[in-house]
C-alpha cells in the first residue's frame, strides 16, 4: 500500500503545530516563506518534522527561516524520494552544536526499531566522555537537556513515558537511523558488525564497537583501540 503525502492543509498542521502554541499563529512575515518551505518537503512528515525543529531552535525572523529554506536546495520540489529526503536530514545534522552532534552519532550503535531507555543512554554518554558538568549543572542533567534537545529537534522518536509525562525512552526513525549510521561510519565513528550491506574496513582503527544480528567480527580489524562495545542479539 502506498502511502499518499500529505496536503499542503496537513503539512501547514503539522508545521505550526511544532513551532507554535494553540493560540499563536503564524507571523504574516513568514506565510510566504513557510509557504514555500512546504512545498519543498513534498508532503513528507519526516522532512517537516525535521525543518520544524530545526527552525524552533532559531529565531522567528524572515532572514533565518529565508536562510533555511535556501539551504534547503530544489531537489523535493521534483522528487520525494528517500534521498532528496537526505538532503534535509543533512542539513539538520550540520546545525548541531558539536556535542549534540556526537550525541546524535552515538545512536548509530543501535539495532533498528530498538527502544533506548533515556537513563541508560544519558549514562552511556557520559562514560563515552561526550557529556560533562557545566556551569553548575551536573553531568546527568547536561545529558537530560541534550536529550530533549535531540527530541525537539524531531530527530530522535519520544517513547514511553512516566506518570509525569516524561519522556523515559525514545526510539529512531528509520530514515534518521540510516543516514546516522552512515555519518558515523564515514567519520570512524562506530564500527558495525552483523548488519546487511555494512561492511567493516579492513585496516581500519575500530573506536567503538557494536555486534548485532549474531555477526562475527571479521579478520583485518585493528582492536587495540576499542572504547566500548555493544553487543545486540544472541552473541
Amino acid at each position: 500500500y502506498n502511502i499518499r503525502p500529505l496536503n499542503m492543509a496537513h503539512s501547514t498542521q503539522l508545521f505550526y503545530g511544532r513551532l507554535f502554541n494553540p493560540e499563536e499563529k503564524c507571523p504574516s512575515h513568514l506565510e510566504e516563506i513557510a509557504w514555500k518551505i512546504l512545498e519543498k518537503c513534498a508532503g513528507l512528515p519526516l522532512a517537516i518534522n525535521a525543518i520544524s525543529g530545526l527552525l524552533s531552535s532559531k529565531e522567528k525572523t524572515r532572514k533565518e527561516w529565508d536562510l533555511v529554506k535556501n539551504s534547503i536546495g530544489h531537489a523535493l520540489e521534483r522528487n520525494s524520494s528517500v534521498e532528496e529526503m537526505l538532503e534535509i536530514l543533512s542539513l539538520s545534522y550540520f546545525d548541531l552544536p558539536p556535542h549534540l552532534r556526537t550525541c546524535l552519532l552515538y545512536l548509530s550503535i543501535f539495532p533498528e526499531d530498538y527502544t533506548i531507555e533515556k537513563d541508560s543512554l544519558i549514562r552511556r554518554w557520559i562514560g563515552e566522555g561526550f557529556i560533562h558538568e557545566q556551569n553548575q549543572l551536573g553531568a546527568y542533567n547536561s545529558g537530560e537537556r541534550c536529550f530533549n534537545d535531540l527530541i525537539n529537534r524531531s530527530l530522535i522518536q519520544p517513547g514511553e513515558r512516566d506518570e509525569f509525562d516524561e519522556v523515559k525512552s525514545c526510539r529512531v526513525h528509520d530514515t534518521v537511523l540510516d543516514f546516522i549510521v552512515s555519518k558515523a561510519i564515514e567519520e570512524n565513528f562506530v564500527t558495525l558488525v552483523g548488519i546487511p550491506g555494512v561492511n567493516p574496513v579492513a585496516g581500519n582503527k575500530v573506536r567503538r564497537l557494536s555486534m548485532q544480528n549474531d555477526g562475527e567480527i571479521p579478520s583485518g580489524l585493528v582492536l587495540s583501540s576499542v572504547r566500548s562495545l555493544n553487543v545486540f542479539g544472541r552473541n
